[in-house]
């Protein structure tokens, strides 16, 4: 995973939020097979994190600790246009065997 942007805002003793983007390189089959999508995923990638309880450092200026109360990661999966699945569709019916006349 390579960071493209991100960053953190919270407040001292109070909530915190943090917002970061990513490139996406791997998906394990069992996540994508969780909701029944297949092993197929675009290249962006986005998490979000909550915290509370933040307890900031005033000499480094950073937060020591916090508590992680919720968040999310995403990725995209690709879904074929119309036009596409019309292609596909259309390209099978083409590699049917043809019709007999004396089948009927």
């Amino acid at each position: 995973m390579h960071d493209t942007a991100g960053a953190y805002q919270a407040t001292n003793g109070g909530t915190g939020s943090f917002q970061g983007l990513f490139d996406v390189h791997y998906v394990s089959q069992e996540v994508t097979g969780l909701f029944h999508l297949p092993n197929a995923f675009m290249k962006g990638g986005s998490d979000l994190l909550n915290t509370s309880f933040n307890n900031f450092n005033f000499v480094t200026k950073m937060a020591d600790s916090a508590i992680v109360t919720g968040g999310q990661i995403t990725f995209q999966t690709p879904i074929p246009e119309a036009s596409t699945l019309a292609l596909v569709g259309s390209g099978l019916v083409g590699l049917a065997p043809p019709w007999r006349a004396d089948a009927f």
